[in-house]
């Protein structure tokens, strides 16, 4: 894993039990850095099937922001970190890679700082307020980083999904909810047009007042 990212510009801040932090000197080099390391996951784990090993899973995180970058330590040992909320939202990113079955997740700060249009292969998963958080987020799934086998599913449905997610967010529910449930024709396993479509069916029942923004507030991490 830290091959990828020392090839895309990458530093790599530490390592903590399973977990890597890196800093990058740009959005795009980390979300590329990310792809790459599950691509070389890939491989690693099909060493481990020749051996009868079961695989490994990872969840990437990405997220950019202002953050404190200092020296710290005592007169025997000194070490480089990091703090602030932007690195605190990373992680949480990261963490949520698991909520949303997402290999790879990105916020939409990663995403203002991309080309236009981005690089990359991305959907949005939800909009959402973390736990420790006052304000929103909207998450990206990068399709990119997904096996081949699942690319070519989500890309199959991305148009529809597309169409659902913005609807949702006019709210649209009833057109949401039907581009939903097309997709999961497509694809039964998208666990988050799943999500959505019964997010539909309750704020169709229950409305939604004038200033609803569509925003989850989780109470895990």
């Amino acid at each position: 894993m830290a091959g990828p990212i020392m090839d895309n510009h990458g530093l790599i801040q530490g390592f903590f039990g399973d977990g890597i932090m890196a800093l990058f000197d740009s959005s795009e080099n980390a979300v590329r850095a990310g792809i790459e390391m599950t691509r070389g996951l890939a491989r690693f784990n099909a060493e481990r099937a020749a051996q009868g090993l079961r695989p490994v899973r990872i969840g990437v995180g990405v997220n950019t922001g202002k953050l404190t970058l200092a020296v710290l330590g005592s007169h025997g040992r000194i070490s480089c970190n990091v703090a602030g909320d932007h690195v605190n939202l990373a992680s949480r990113v990261e963490t949520l890679t698991k909520t949303y079955g997402a290999v790879m997740l990105i916020s939409n700060n990663v995403l203002d700082r991309l080309p236009s249009p981005p690089p990359f292969m991305l959907r949005q998963v939800d909009r959402v307020v973390v736990k420790g958080r006052r304000s929103a987020i909207d998450l990206y799934q990068v399709i990119d980083a997904e096996p081949p086998d699942q690319q070519a599913i989500l890309l199959s449905t991305l148009d529809t999904y597309n169409r659902a997610v913005a609807a949702y967010y006019r709210a649209g529910f009833i057109d949401a909810g039907r581009s939903f449930a097309e997709a999961l024709v497509a694809n039964p396993a998208d666990q988050n047009a799943l999500a959505y479509l019964g997010r539909c069916r309750e704020r169709s029942i229950e409305g939604v007042d004038g200033d609803w923004d569509g925003v989850e507030r989780l109470a895990h991490k």
